[in-house]
């Protein structure tokens, strides 16, 4: 018998329930109540996007067979009940804008928008661009290495 996201939904509802009888640290309990409502508002099955994760699993492997340390994987569809789907164009930058970035001090990001491992060799457009518009590594913000991102990430979040 298939397994169906509203029988997921179920079960982590049902482990939030338990954790909260028991005393549970509540930011436990109120992980298993996210994960009930975000498998709840999916517009795909989990089982599809498992099968799909294979791919994903490739492409990281890929990545990091390149020398990539960074992967992000994202989900553009207006499916996505979590973002309300990413459809809408998404900003590049010419040259002029990657130089005026780099005057006020905004870090730029490159990335390939990878869908399958040979998309991987479309990054070099984006270091093109940013080449043309004067970027180095330090006005880059996926050039970072972990260290260097941390104040960053403290100082947003």
């Amino acid at each position: 018998m298939p397994v169906h996201n509203a029988d997921i939904a179920a079960v982590f509802g049902e482990i939030a329930d338990r954790l909260e009888i028991e005393g549970a640290n509540p930011f436990r309990v109120r992980a298993c109540r996210n994960a009930a409502r975000v498998v709840g508002e999916l517009g795909r099955s989990v089982r599809t996007m498992i099968e799909q994760g294979a791919r994903a699993e490739a492409m990281a492997a890929a990545a990091r067979e390149q020398g990539l340390s960074y992967r992000a994987i994202t989900d553009h569809s207006r499916r996505l009940a979590l973002a309300h789907g990413l459809d809408a164009p998404r900003p590049s930058l010419d040259d002029a804008a990657c130089q005026m970035a780099k005057a006020e001090g905004v870090l730029a990001s490159i990335d390939s928008d990878a869908h399958s491992v040979p998309d991987f060799d479309d990054l070099h457009h984006g270091i093109g661009r940013a080449r043309r518009g004067w970027l180095g590594r330090a006005d880059v913000l996926n050039t970072l290495t972990l260290a260097a991102l941390r104040p960053l990430f403290a100082r947003t979040m």
